[in-house]
């Protein structure tokens, strides 16, 4: 973001604004999202980790995010 700033040949605030105003929320969503995948991989037998499950329990913070497709 310092450096979109910095080009304000390239970036308006405006268009900062709208492209990075959800960042923060996008990271912690992130981080969430690894620890959940990481405590449910099963290195031994990778097919039964099930990781479906973490992003089908995260729904409503994909929707939030308004990641959601359609």
């Amino acid at each position: 973001m310092k450096q979109a700033r910095k080009r304000t040949d390239m970036f308006s605030e405006e268009q900062i604004v709208k492209i990075f105003s959800n960042i923060e929320d996008i990271y912690l969503f992130n981080q969430k999202i690894l620890r959940q995948l990481e405590e449910c991989f099963m290195e031994d037998d990778p097919h039964a980790s099930e990781i479906g499950a973490v992003f089908l329990n995260n729904v409503s913070l994909l929707r939030s995010l308004h990641w959601e497709g359609g």
